[in-house]
């Protein structure tokens, strides 16, 4: 049996007109090890089909459990759950057996499964800032009991229409929300032979969602900066901040005195923090800098720029309570806290700033996407015009915001 770093590219490409497995191995070149492989690992190929296993052995004989196929499950997912069931034998389980037992006992419902979802998919695989509204929508779904009693392999299409229907006239867009995140789950729970059909493939998404005009006068802006200092400090200045940079909430919130570089005036975000995925310099204007200043003097010990008032160690919990002030101060309901980044972005274009910078300041893929083929090969550097863009709008939101009778930037 061949023995090899597999990798996306080789299982893509790979095609044999016999069975031929190959075992997953480390990469090591020299003495150094360059990339983990996965122990016990088996890649099938067949003729028409590429198969995930996992080799172990039991009282002295090899045995094997099926993982997944590929391309439905990936290399990295397929690793991941390889190092469980190693992680299983180790422990002296045997997971053949294990899983044999999970067939002949009571079948699963769906509440049982998404405590698992929960714990498996969301906690391996997603970012923390998406973990916490995939939570939050799997809570909805435990909590509606005649829906998370059902057996996995009972539920049908309807199951779920019905279910939605019901949200959508309470919450049309975390109906649709909730739709995703069930997706997911069944595609998993088929992953995982808990289920051999998704009962949702291919369902449209009941609610229709408007795009919402996001305009602010100066007036406006004025109203929302000045209730920002309504809140306790480390709030109101990571609200300041937001509406200085115009980054992401959860980016923002978790911004840490590691990545800023303040002789330079940048604060780099990792690939690992950003949600493309794609690692991100902003320049920090005047303003920015003020408010870091600021933060430093509060919180001189902490990792974190904008840190928990009750644990320096965690982020600012949330801001629902800087929204809700806001909201009370526009006399409206309709404010959103990545209102705030929309500001940044419309004003940026009014001020004529070119799109793909914006783009660029915004690390928005979608803003400039018409030029990504040039991008590619341009390499071009946009720290420079990202800094005089950031700046330009700085100076342009101390102007709006000077016609308050005491304004405070940092």
């Amino acid at each position: 049996m061949p023995k090899l770093h597999l990798t996306d590219r080789f299982i893509k490409n790979v095609i044999h007109d016999k069975r031929v497995e190959y075992y997953d191995q480390h990469l090591i070149e020299g003495n150094t090890l360059k990339r983990e492989g996965a122990n016990g690992l088996i890649l099938r190929v067949n003729p028409t089909s590429k198969l995930f296993m996992f080799r172990y052995y039991r009282n002295g004989n090899t045995k094997r459990v099926t993982i997944g196929h590929y391309p439905e499950l990936s290399l990295s997912d397929a690793r991941s759950k390889a190092r469980e069931l190693s992680e299983m034998s180790s422990d002296g389980h045997d997971p053949a057996r294990e899983r044999q037992k999970r067939k002949t006992e009571a079948p699963i419902t769906l509440g049982q499964y998404a405590v698992r979802f929960k714990r498996d998919y969301i906690a391996r695989r997603l970012k923390p800032s998406t973990q916490k509204d995939y939570t939050s929508r799997l809570n909805r779904i435990l909590d509606t009991r005649s829906l998370a009693s059902l057996p996995m392999k009972d539920i049908t299409n309807n199951h779920i229409r019905e279910f939605l229907k019901e949200e959508v006239m309470l919450r049309p867009t975390n109906a649709n929300r909730i739709h995703s995140v069930l997706s997911k789950l069944f595609n998993e729970a088929v992953e995982d032979r808990v289920i051999t059909d998704n009962p949702i493939k291919g369902m449209k998404k009941l609610a229709v969602e408007r795009e919402r005009d996001v305009v602010y006068s100066e007036d406006q802006i004025r109203l929302i900066w000045k209730s920002m200092e309504d809140n306790y400090p480390t709030l109101e200045y990571c609200l300041k901040m937001l509406l200085v940079t115009g980054q992401r909430e959860g980016e923002t919130s978790r911004m840490k005195w590691a990545n800023i570089d303040l002789s330079a005036r940048v604060w780099r975000i990792p690939a690992g923090e950003t949600k493309n995925s794609t690692p991100h310099e902003v320049p920090l204007s005047e303003m920015a800098v003020g408010i870091l200043n600021r933060m430093k003097e509060m919180f001189p010990d902490s990792a974190l720029v904008f840190p928990s008032l009750n644990d320096q160690e965690r982020p600012i919990p949330d801001f629902r309570t800087g929204a809700k002030r806001i909201r009370k101060a526009l006399g409206s309901d309709e404010f959103h806290v990545h209102d705030l980044r929309h500001i940044v972005g419309g004003n940026m274009t009014e001020l004529g700033i070119d799109l793909v910078v914006i783009g660029e300041v915004l690390n928005h893929k979608g803003l400039a996407g018409e030029y990504m083929i040039t991008k590619r090969y341009a390499k071009i550097n946009y720290l420079p015009r990202k800094r005089e863009a950031l700046d330009i709008w700085g100076g342009r939101l101390t102007t709006i915001i000077t016609n308050l009778k005491s304004v405070k930037v940092g």
